[in-house]
Order: C-alpha cells, then structure tokens, then sequence
C-alpha cells in the first residue's frame, strides 16, 4: 500500500490539526462497465422474476399458444427454472466490487465478458434465434472487456502487491 493512503483508496494528510480525506475518483472506464453491469443486472433481475412468475402460473400464459416464439419460452425456462438469479447478483456485485477497485472482480468479469463472448453466439447458432440474440451479448462483452483493458481501469483495480510502493 502506498504511504498516505489508507486501505479504502483515501488520501489523508494531517494539516496542523486537520486531517484532510480526498477520495480518489472512480476512472471513466470502471464507471461506465460498472453502469453496464449494473443495468444488466437489474434487466436480468427482472426477467428471472418474470419467468418465475410464468413457471409458476402453469404456463396460462404462454408465448407459443399466443403467437410468440419457442425462444421466448426457452429464455423463461433458462432464466426461470435453471434459477439465473446468483449469475444476476453476482453482475450486480461485480459492478459495485469493481468501482471497489478490487482485483478479483476484474478478473471475473474478464472470465465471464470471455464466457459471453464464445457461448452465447454458439447458443444462438444451436437455436432457432434471431441474430440479435448474439450480437448484442458478444458485443457488450467485447466492450466491457476493452474497457476494464484500458491503463486507468488497470491501475484502479491493480492488486495490492502490484502498486509501487512510495519511498518515503
């Protein structure tokens, strides 16, 4: 750690008498991959909520009878029976880890943009989807993943071991 700053990322400085806390800003790169998961988070929240809720209606409504898609009924089957909602935590802690600065939750979300990535269009190449379905994913991913690359989102989540240490 280095000298001055306390475990939380804050700057204190003893001014006779006064103690001065600076927190360190957040890089742009971390904030906007942390608003990402975020929202994906909640969007994911949202439809684990709303396929348990059709799963447990004894499918009276159901997509297919009305003119929907097998797709939709296979999303409500994943995201509901297969019980998604860790996997949709664990995107809402990472975003707030990450604006934490924690190394680990760098690297899950480089394992998981990487399991995005090769998964999801292979998923969508086994179904009968709409190509959407796998663009849009695999190109979230790419980007958060270029985004948590950048030096400043790098040195914002560098392990305590990685930092220079000041010589004072």
């Amino acid at each position: 750690m280095r000298r001055g700053w306390n475990k939380h990322g804050v700057l204190c400085r003893n001014l006779t008498f006064v103690t001065v806390a600076v927190r360190r800003r957040v890089p742009v790169p971390v904030r906007l991959t942390a608003t990402g998961l975020f929202v994906i988070g909640v969007v994911l929240v949202l439809l684990s909520l709303t396929a348990t809720g059709v799963m447990l209606s004894d499918m009276k409504v159901d997509p297919v009878r009305q003119h929907g898609t097998g797709y939709f009924d296979f999303v409500l089957f994943f995201n509901g029976v297969l019980c998604l909602l860790p996997l949709d935590g664990l995107v809402l802690v990472l975003g707030y880890r990450l604006l934490r600065g924690d190394h680990w939750a760098w690297w899950v979300t480089m394992l998981l943009c990487g399991f995005f990535v090769t998964v999801v269009p292979l998923l969508v190449l086994v179904l009968p989807a709409p190509l959407p379905f796998a663009v849009v994913p695999a190109l979230l991913a790419t980007s958060f993943a270029v985004l948590l690359c950048t030096p400043s989102a790098r040195e914002w989540t560098a392990s305590r071991a990685d930092l220079p240490s000041s010589a004072g």
